[in-house]
């Protein structure tokens, strides 16, 4: 039987290219500045939470969101 356990999806914070509204697909962008502090901000507010593994893909934007 499998034990229920909380889930969070978050997705990456903001890079440049989403901010010009260009589909990224598999493009390796990195966060902008905005991007990084949506990231800071969500690390912030998910601190208290006893997060056990974290999933991302390989993307730049991905890992540096996670």
């Amino acid at each position: 039987m499998l034990t229920p356990a909380p889930f969070y999806f978050i997705r990456h914070g903001e890079t440049d290219w989403n901010k010009l509204k260009l589909m990224q697909g598999q493009t390796d962008t990195p966060l902008n500045a905005t991007g990084i502090f949506q990231a800071e901000a969500a690390a912030e507010i998910i601190s208290t939470r006893k997060i056990v593994t974290i999933c991302t893909s390989p993307l730049r934007r991905a890992r540096q969101t996670a």
